[in-house]
């Protein structure tokens, strides 16, 4: 134990270790390693306690810090610092002289806390999150079933903008059961025009061999089960923005986001009394340039691309939206585009975008614009989770199972 009543301490985090060292103004240290778990993390705490330590950093390594936080947050000043904030150069690294350097950083107060989303905005992040991990897995189902159509030869893609639409999964659902082109073309259901029929008979040669069949089967049936995955997340996600209605529909109220994309936006930014300024919004998600200065003079590069990935896909995606409405950001898009392209326009249009929300947030107001119609705000779909008795039979029958009428109980079994 060290007799000092200025002290500090530092975790070096692993996914099954922790190395935690306390140090103290006069530059004594004491070293100890915990478990990662639910009682290694109570053991820290306790230790940390005893010794009259009640300030600790470490670094987000990736979710392992979670856990930790989680346990010590209430009993101790946590300071949670971004790795490229607090990284050292030792000619000889180890785990022990990590955890000095953090506990030194501590002491000294020079490392910026970040930001720690815990209960309800961590869950409303974590659904938002989830969900783009899901249509991920969608979209690389999606072009296994485009490569296969491209191996037999078979360009539906040339003909549908997507062919996992309505009309085009009705004419692939068709192929793969090997009905004839000229069949398909003929069924009134599709309402497909001459040049339409004409681009399809063109596209679709070829016949599709048995194991591009079976191979594109099986990837139908895993995107309809990931669809119902992403509506049920929708759903989930929609009940828990239900606690910030408000900021929900200041942030759609601008033209090109969407009531999912509202949701998506408000997830990352969580309390927006954090930032003073739209400069800090955009900067915290790495929006801005890269400023350096030499001799004197400034030099700006590309953006920093620090902060959450996600937030920046979600805006580069509403900036391309914004770019075909005829708007102020819309018209301001395509001045940019004509001078720079669509990919600096973008970026741009996207800071510009987080300004605007912090100051819509900030003053409790929704956009206006002047002969700029405003849009209905809608609600987020809801997804009935308890499943239906047709819905059960028709699952059953997938399976194999086959199925007879009970008189007596009047219930299918």
């Amino acid at each position: 134990m060290i007799d000092c009543p200025d002290k500090a301490g530092g975790i070096d985090v692993h996914s099954r270790t922790l190395v935690a060292t306390i140090v103290n103004d006069r530059e004594e240290y004491v070293t100890q390693n915990f478990l990662a778990t639910s009682s290694g993390h109570e053991a820290l705490l306790k230790w940390f306690l005893d010794n009259g330590c009640s300030r600790v950093l470490f670094e987000a390594t990736g979710v392992y810090w979670y856990p930790l936080y989680l346990a010590v947050f209430q009993s101790l000043k946590v300071v949670v610092a971004n790795p490229w904030h607090v990284k050292c150069h030792y000619k000889v690294k180890t785990d022990k002289r990590d955890s000095r350097w953090l506990a030194r950083l501590c002491l000294k107060e020079a490392v910026n806390p970040s930001r720690v989303f815990v209960g309800d905005r961590h869950e409303f992040r974590e659904l938002s999150r989830h969900r783009e991990t899901l249509v991920k897995m969608r979209t690389a189902l999606k072009n296994r079933v485009h490569r296969q159509l491209v191996l037999c030869n078979v360009k539906l893609g040339s003909v549908f903008t997507d062919c996992f639409g309505k009309k085009g999964r009705h004419i692939l659902e068709a192929l793969l059961g090997g009905t004839p082109l000229e069949s398909i073309l003929e069924d009134k259901k599709l309402r497909l025009g001459e040049d339409r029929k004409r681009k399809l008979r063109e596209a679709v040669k070829n016949e599709l061999d048995p194991l591009s069949v079976e191979a594109i089967r099986r990837n139908l049936e895993m995107i309809d089960f990931l669809d119902g995955q992403i509506r049920i997340v929708e759903a989930r996600l929609g009940e828990q923005g239900s606690r910030w209605k408000k900021q929900l529909r200041l942030i759609a109220s601008i033209p090109g986001v969407g009531v999912l994309s509202a949701h998506l936006v408000l997830s990352e930014i969580g309390d927006i009394d954090d930032f003073e300024t739209g400069e800090q919004l955009a900067s915290y998600f790495g929006i801005v340039p890269f400023v350096s200065e030499s001799g004197g003079k400034p030099f700006t590069g590309h953006i920093t691309k620090h902060g959450s990935p996600h937030m920046r896909r979600v805006l580069i995606q509403i900036a391309h939206v914004i770019g075909r409405m005829k708007c102020k950001m819309g018209r301001y898009y395509n001045r940019l585009k004509e001078r720079k392209g669509a990919g600096v326009a973008a970026v741009a249009t996207a800071r510009k975008l987080l300004c605007l929300i912090h100051h819509l947030l900030k003053n409790d107001e929704e956009y206006e614009e002047e002969g700029h119609k405003k849009k209905p705000v809608r609600k987020m779909p809801m997804v009935q989770t308890e499943t239906s008795l047709e819905h059960a039979i028709e699952i059953v029958q997938k399976a194999g199972f086959s199925l007879r009428r009970d008189k007596r109980r009047r219930t299918t079994t």
